[in-house]
């Protein structure tokens, strides 16, 4: 399951009730927005989407995708994906992580978790 991490980012000047979206949307109403507070919102947001596809990434790569696919996938080279995930430590413990289940369900029913992943496109 992929998680919602957006409630871990705070925004100066944003109400503590308003979402990323009603500050967005807020700001697109308005006639004369702060350009410092256009700035962070969309700084805010390209840190919360550079975190799900992390997360997403880590997630393909437990479900036997290959590195050539997920690249395609996000308009990347293979290369260029697998550098990025080999220097971020946090992409690297996540796909440390989702490693571990793997191979935990691989020890504890072989024959289940093959059944489960042998349509997965390879």
């Amino acid at each position: 399951m992929l998680t919602d991490g957006y409630h871990s980012f705070n925004l100066v000047g944003m109400e503590s009730s308003e979402s990323f979206w009603e500050v967005w949307e807020r700001i697109r109403r308005s006639s004369d927005p702060d350009p410092l507070e256009v700035l962070r919102v969309t700084a805010a947001f390209a840190s919360y989407f550079q975190s799900a596809q992390k997360e997403a990434i880590s997630f393909a790569r437990a479900a036997g995708l290959s590195w050539e696919q997920i690249a395609e996938s996000i308009g990347q080279s293979r290369q260029r994906l697998w550098q990025r995930a080999s220097r971020d430590a946090s992409l690297q413990a996540l796909l440390q992580a989702k490693q571990k289940l793997r191979w935990d369900a691989i020890h504890r029913d072989p024959i289940a978790w093959y059944e489960n992943t042998k349509d997965f496109p390879t």
